[in-house]
C-alpha cells in the first residue's frame, strides 16, 4: 500500500475580489488561504477573480447562512453553481480554473438567508498517483482532495474509493471537462466509475457527502466492460453478474431525430448516454419506475448506452431504444 500524506504540487493563484455586501461594505481582496467575511442577501453579491496559474481551485463558504455560490466565465457565462455540497449549508465548488479572468457570484438560497458568512479561495493541493496503486487520502470537511494519474494505454478502468467515508467522486480529462461523476457506488457509501479512458492524463476529485470530511482509500485499476450492439427498435438482454459491472450497448443512429433509450425488468438501473468519444450526453436512475430512461435529440453517428446497477443492484433487464 502506499501512502502519501505530503502533497506533492500545491498550486498558488493571485486572486482579487470586488466585495460589495448587502451592509454597503467597501470593496477588499481576497487572499488565497485566508477566509474572508462577506454579507449575503437575496440579491446575488458579484465578485471579480483573476486566475493567474491553471489548476484545480475549491471556493467555499463558512457560516449558519445558506449560500449559494456561482461561478461565471469572463463572458459571463455560467460555468458551475451549487448549494449544499460544503458543510452543514454551506455552498462548495471545486474545479479546475484555467488562467483568466472570472465571476463569482454569492447569495443566500432564500430571503431569509441573510448574514455574514466566510469565503475562501483556495488552490487544491494534488496527489499524483500511478494506476495500480493505493492512496490514503485525509479528506478536509467542507472541501476536496484531487488525485492526477496518467493512462499509457487506452481502456477501461475501475475508478473508486474504500472505506467507512460517504464519498462523491469527479472525473475530468486533461481540458478540464467533466467526465463523469458519481455518489453511492457498489453496496455501500463509497463513490465508483467504470470507464473508458484514452491515454492520457486525468485527475479525480473526491468531497464526504454533504462536506463531511474522513479518511479514504483511491485506487485505479484495469478492468473489463462488456459490449453489446443494440439496434434501433429491438431489445436486447443483458445482466449485471456484480455490483462493479457495467454493459456498453452501442446504438448506430442513421437517422437524426429524437429518441429514447431506457432499461426494462426488475433490476434497479442507472445508465449513461455518451457520444463516440466517450463525453457523457445525460444521465438517469428512475426515468420509469426503478428502471433508467434517457431521451435525447441525437444527430447520426454511433452512440454509447451505458448501463449499471444502481447501488450495487445485480440482474436481468433488457436494454432498447427507440425513436420518437
Amino acid at each position: 500500500m502506499k501512502n502519501i500524506t505530503n502533497p506533492l504540487c500545491v498550486l498558488t493563484a493571485a486572486v482579487s475580489l470586488s466585495l460589495a455586501g448587502c451592509d454597503g461594505s467597501s470593496p477588499s481582496d481576497l487572499v488565497v488561504g485566508e477566509l474572508t467575511d462577506v454579507s449575503i442577501g437575496f440579491t446575488e453579491t458579484k465578485m471579480d477573480v483573476e486566475i493567474t496559474d491553471p489548476g484545480f481551485y475549491s471556493l467555499f463558504t463558512r457560516g449558519d447562512e445558506d449560500s449559494v455560490c456561482k461561478l461565471y466565465d469572463a463572458d459571463g457565462a455560467l460555468i458551475v453553481e451549487d448549494d449544499d455540497s460544503g458543510s452543514e449549508f454551506n455552498c462548495m465548488i471545486n474545479t479546475m480554473l484555467d488562467a483568466g479572468n472570472y465571476t463569482v457570484g454569492l447569495s443566500g438560497y432564500e430571503v431569509s438567508d441573510r448574514g455574514r458568512v466566510q469565503l475562501m479561495l483556495e488552490a487544491l493541493p494534488v496527489e499524483q498517483a500511478k494506476v495500480g496503486d493505493v492512496i490514503n487520502l485525509d479528506v478536509d470537511a467542507g472541501r476536496g482532495a484531487v488525485i492526477a494519474f496518467d493512462v499509457a494505454e487506452d481502456g477501461a478502468f475501475l475508478l473508486s474509493t474504500t472505506g467507512l467515508m460517504d464519498t462523491e467522486c469527479h472525473l475530468y480529462g486533461a481540458d478540464g471537462k467533466e467526465l463523469g461523476y458519481n455518489d453511492d457506488f457498489g453496496d455501500d457509501e463509497n463513490c465508483g466509475l467504470i470507464q473508458t479512458l484514452v491515454s492520457g492524463r486525468y485527475h479525480f476529485v473526491i468531497n464526504g457527502y454533504e462536506g463531511e470530511g474522513g479518511r479514504t482509500t483511491f485506487m485505479a485499476a484495469p478492468t473489463e466492460i462488456q459490449t453489446l450492439t443494440l439496434p434501433v427498435g429491438e431489445q436486447q438482454s443483458a445482466r449485471l453478474d456484480g455490483a462493479e459491472s457495467l454493459i456498453n450497448f452501442e446504438v448506430e443512429i442513421v437517422d437524426p431525430g429524437m429518441y429514447v433509450f431506457q432499461t426494462q425488468g426488475e433490476t434497479d438501473t442507472y445508465c449513461e448516454l455518451r457520444d463516440q468519444s466517450g463525453e457523457m450526453m445525460a444521465e438517469n436512475d428512475d426515468g420509469s419506475d426503478h428502471n433508467c430512461r434517457i431521451q435525447h435529440a441525437l444527430t447520426a453517428g454511433v452512440y454509447q448506452f451505458n448501463v449499471q446497477g444502481y447501488s450495487g443492484s445485480t440482474g436481468d433487464f433488457t436494454a432498447q431504444a427507440d425513436r420518437r
